[in-house]
């Protein structure tokens, strides 16, 4: 059997990643209301390029940032796997027009 273990870049990725959901994310998370849609929230994700890194990287990369927002704030990633239902379609079938905007 094959052992894995991730690299250390990967390692403290993960931890910058813990951090900041703590710090920034969890926060905004706490001041939305239950049923509505936290704008906040998904501005800091897009202005942080987290809501980017959903398009173009590798399953390793999704698992490690998923699961590490869902540690320090699971709404925060609950938005993340959000985005790409809308996102994944556009991606996969969407004119260059689409993909553009």
């Amino acid at each position: 059997m094959t052992a894995f273990s991730l690299e250390p870049e990967q390692t403290a990725w993960c931890e910058e990643l813990r951090t900041l959901a703590v710090r920034e994310l969890r926060p905004l998370a706490e001041k939305g209301e239950p049923g509505r849609v936290n704008r906040p929230l998904l501005a800091a994700l897009g202005e942080l390029g987290l809501l980017g890194r959903m398009l173009g990287s590798g399953a390793l990369d999704l698992c490690l940032l998923r699961e590490s927002l869902a540690r320090g704030c699971t709404e925060a990633e609950t938005a993340l796997a959000l985005q790409g239902l809308g996102t994944t379609p556009i991606v996969q079938a969407g004119t260059p027009a689409h993909r553009e905007r």
